[in-house]
């Protein structure tokens, strides 16, 4: 009788040993199919910087912005295309350089870094021909493998102050 008892308890052991292999393996393909993602959408992020931007290859904007993108005031991949042209003409030899990338899920975080000289008319302001150093922090929001939405918060202030433009407090 001990023995059937100590046999049964082995076979417990053993299905409940067996079921938790099953769970892991289970939640280990899951994390490595997320893994496999984001690490797509990464690279995806990457190479709108470094090689659409950076080579001015705007034409391939439309392989990563999504119809319906919205963000920092454009929509789809002319209005991202728009910007990044206004960015291009006024600082002609602008480089990105994408610092960190940070992903989870449908979300990428780059710290980004730009330089290029302000040599043509930049949202109003007039050429400085001084060169400009910027950074910034961007989310981006990716469905179907393309952007669908973006979140910047740039240093504006700082390019601005680079580019020799003074801001008046407001008169009392």
């Amino acid at each position: 009788m001990q023995y059937t008892k100590a046999l049964a308890l082995a076979i417990l052991m053993a299905w409940a040993v067996n079921d938790a292999q099953a769970q892991h393996n289970k939640t280990s393909k899951t994390i490595k199919m997320e893994t496999g993602t984001t690490a797509q959408n990464k690279a995806r992020i990457r190479s709108l910087y470094e090689d659409i931007i950076n080579h001015r290859r705007l034409e391939k904007l439309t392989e990563v912005i999504a119809p319906a993108f919205e963000g920092a005031g454009a929509k789809g991949p002319q209005g991202f295309r728009n910007t990044v042209t206004d960015l291009v003409t006024a600082f002609p030899d602008i480089k990105f350089k994408v610092e960190d990338i940070i992903a989870e899920g449908d979300k990428v975080v780059a710290r980004w870094s730009w330089t290029g000289t302000h040599s043509a008319p930049f949202r109003g302001y007039p050429a400085s021909h001084r060169q400009i150093h910027n950074e910034a922090l961007v989310m981006y929001q990716i469905k179907d493998g393309k952007i669908i939405h973006s979140w910047l918060q740039s240093d504006r202030l700082g390019a601005l102050q680079q580019m020799g433009v003074t801001l008046q407090a407001p008169e009392k």
